[in-house]
């Protein structure tokens, strides 16, 4: 049953990395055009803080496709060693 999930859990990943460096680079948009000197990171907008959210997004895209090339290699991995006969 895992097998059968584990290719749509790898595609997950893959599209939630692709989502979150979306929104880091939507965020240093933001950044650039919402906060008056460059050095602060408040947004005048909406208050937030734009380096934490950015720093959020780096990270959540970094772990999800160190994961989803994690699983992909051990299913790679775990298929090839499968087909060998012993």
């Amino acid at each position: 049953m895992a097998s059968r999930w584990l290719p749509w859990l790898i595609v997950l990943l893959y599209l939630t990395a692709f989502v979150t460096s979306f929104g880091t680079l939507n965020t240093m948009l933001s950044l650039k055009y919402e906060a008056d000197p460059v050095s602060d990171c408040i947004s005048l907008v909406s208050g937030r803080d734009l380096c934490a959210a950015i720093q959020q997004y780096k990270a959540a895209a970094l772990l999800s496709f160190v994961s989803a090339t994690s699983l992909w290699l051990l299913r790679l991995w775990r298929l090839s060693s499968a087909k060998k006969p012993v």
